[in-house]
């Protein structure tokens, strides 16, 4: 079990005398702030490494600067909880709020960024490095998919058209009765031979799979249920043009989104 100086503790609960000892430094800590005329929301609670290395079982990719940011974090959550916006001023202190709020996304995206990259790095090389080893064994797959493909296609090319060309027999031979009454021979049919749907072996089967899909052969005989619109053109003309620009069946319109810089 983990241990810190009160003894040892629960790695999932904490230490509860570590705790206590935190909580007791992020009041003291919030407290000289406010004596100090810093705002509640640039309130950055004190947490030493050591203390919260030892007090919180952190979680995977997690350090001292992202623990800090987390905490700051529930305190603008506290404040937009609290917050109502009546006045100016109110405004004002929304825009400060959402600007801190800002510079504490970008630096936790950093921290998130500087914790993946050596893994992502790891990553790639492995796929990198597989793809290069699968490279024989998928273009023998390729090579022996089409190989089988095309026989089994042939197979069944065949079969279709010999069971076509007795039909065609069968039907001259009925004519033939309906004329003279009897045939003059017999009707020789070729021997059908059927196309395997499976080809089984100790090791395992392999068949075709019907696989239907589609292609456009005249959008103009489309129907409107299966246009598309372009939105990207769309979206090109709403952002360049506004709603001076009219599209027959088309709104172009307005709907901010609050922006805010620091």
């Amino acid at each position: 079990m983990p241990s810190c100086k009160h003894g040892e503790f629960d790695i999932n609960k904490g230490c509860p005398q570590c705790i206590a000892e935190r909580v007791a430094e992020e009041r003291t800590a919030e407290a000289i702030n406010l004596e100090a005329g810093v705002g509640k929301a640039e309130v950055l609670t004190v947490m030493p490494e050591k203390l919260w290395a030892t007090a919180i079982s952190p979680r995977a990719g997690e350090d001292f600067d992202a623990r800090k940011h987390y905490e700051q974090g529930l305190v603008m959550l506290k404040h937009a909880r609290a917050m109502t916006v009546k006045t100016l001023d109110d405004s004002k202190t929304v825009t400060t709020e959402l600007a801190i709020i800002g510079t504490l996304k970008r630096a936790m995206e950093a921290k998130r960024k500087e914790k993946l990259e050596p893994h992502q790095t790891i990553v790639r090389d492995i796929q990198e490095t597989y793809k290069f080893l699968m490279e024989p064994v998928l273009e023998a797959e390729r090579i022996l998919k089409g190989l089988q493909v095309t026989f089994l296609q042939e197979q069944a090319r065949i079969q279709r058209e010999q069971e076509a060309l007795n039909l065609k027999k069968m039907q001259l031979a009925q004519e033939e009765m309906r004329l003279n009454g009897e045939m003059s021979q017999p009707v020789d049919l070729v021997e059908v031979i059927e196309a395997p749907k499976l080809v089984r072996t100790e090791m395992g089967t392999s068949g075709l799979v019907d696989h239907w899909t589609y292609e456009i052969t005249d959008f103009a005989l489309l129907s409107d249920a299966y246009k598309v619109a372009d939105t990207a053109q769309l979206t090109a003309i709403a952002r360049g043009h506004h709603d001076k620009k009219q599209v027959p069946g088309v709104r172009f319109f307005n709907q901010p989104f609050l922006s805010t810089r620091r």
